[in-house]
């Protein structure tokens, strides 16, 4: 039998991908926190 797909909504999925990265924000390191640079490379070792 078919079933019928449920209609998609935008709001949800921003919704969940704000969610995820809340939680990867959590997670991850802080660029500042490792010692990288703005440029994107990390500092030479002094």
């Amino acid at each position: 039998m078919y079933r019928r797909k449920r209609p998609f909504h935008p709001e949800r999925l921003a919704r969940w991908l704000e969610r995820i990265k809340a939680t990867l924000d959590q997670c991850l390191v802080t660029d500042e926190e490792w010692g990288y640079a703005a440029d994107g490379f990390p500092d030479p070792l002094p």
